[in-house]
């Protein structure tokens, strides 16, 4: 029978601690089997050690992981190109939008409002879109005996065949499209000349 290892008593086979003193005891390293044969107990792993120092050998960088490829310097370019055409574009529509409005659209506006107060019968406002070359040579007194008849006379107009001078003259032809409310339509080719920076009207001619 097998002893205690710390206090001697006797302790039955199978008995994994003392019955006297209760220390564990130590099984036995090896084992008779059926067979009469010797069969060898593995030892006890022993415990993990753990340690703070770092498993990467001294002065070896520590990997963060699988970098990505950046973009290559070709790709880089074409991108940055493409960026800068499409700033060209957006401001070259811009700069049409801009020239029209100011270039265009400018005499324009000054037919179409002079149009607008002819039929509204505001022959002052009309008055004033005429140039100084103009006034001159008519008559306010004319100009409202010629004029006077259309107030409320027109249903619809509108503008086309807009040239203008880009060679610096500061002059523009339009032609003005009427429909008048008795049914019938006219047509007027409209001159206007800049002056001080305004287009204004220099001479009007019925078709």
């Amino acid at each position: 029978m097998p002893e205690c290892v710390t206090c001697g008593t006797i302790v039955p086979e199978g008995t994994r601690y003392c019955p006297h003193c209760g220390t564990a005891q130590q099984p036995p390293e090896r084992a008779v089997t059926s067979a009469g044969l010797l069969e060898s107990k593995p030892p006890p792993l022993p415990p993990p050690v753990w340690s703070t120092q770092s498993a990467v050998p001294e002065g070896q960088p520590i990997a963060h992981g699988r970098k990505g490829k950046g973009l290559s310097k070709g790709a880089t370019l074409a991108i940055v190109l493409a960026v800068c055409a499409l700033v060209l574009i957006v401001l070259a529509v811009v700069f049409g939008v801009v020239f029209f409005a100011n270039v265009i659209g400018a005499p324009a506006d000054v037919a179409n409002n002079y149009v607008k107060a002819v039929n509204a019968g505001e022959l002052d406002t009309a008055w004033s879109y005429l140039s100084t070359a103009t006034q001159k040579e008519e008559t306010r007194s004319g100009f409202d005996s010629k004029l006077g008849d259309l107030k409320g006379a027109i249903s619809k107009w509108n503008t086309s065949n807009i040239n203008i001078d880009m060679t610096g003259s500061g002059r523009a032809t339009i032609v003005m499209n009427l429909a008048l409310r008795d049914g019938s339509t006219s047509a007027w080719d409209m001159t206007l000349v800049k002056q001080n920076s305004d287009w204004k009207i220099r001479a009007v001619s019925p078709r």
